[in-house]
């Protein structure tokens, strides 16, 4: 782990955003953003992964709307084709998503938009 990628607790107007990936055997292929909907937030975003590799980023965003992309430039997500990746998303360590990973070129979740947490596959 990366000691500048760990927050551990966050003020009051922020949520602890937490990512968990696993990937595939074709780590090459895997990206992700988080993307905020507001003048208010943070960008994040991550690639250049190593072949089956679990890694975690955990940061302190302001609390805001967002769009959470995985993407898989191979069209075939990180499970079950090459390897069995996933990826979990934790806010505030109360899990959102778990072990998602069988989708197409990419997974979308919405996150703190009118307090509603949504989570749609491609």
């Amino acid at each position: 782990t990366n000691p500048e990628n760990e927050a551990t607790s966050c003020n009051e107007n922020e949520f602890l955003f937490e990512l968990k990936l696993l990937t595939d055997n074709r780590a090459s292929e895997i990206s992700w953003t988080l993307d905020v909907q507001s003048d208010v937030g943070t960008n994040l975003n991550g690639d250049g992964y190593n072949n089956d590799e679990a890694l975690s980023v955990k940061k302190c965003i302001a609390k805001s709307c967002y769009i959470f992309t995985m993407s898989d430039s191979g069209d075939d997500g990180i499970c079950c084709s090459h390897g069995n990746g996933a990826y979990s998303i934790f806010i505030d360590n109360d899990v959102l998503l778990n072990g998602g990973g069988d989708f197409g070129s990419e997974d979308i979740i919405t996150l703190g938009c009118n307090n509603e947490w949504i989570n749609s596959s491609n």
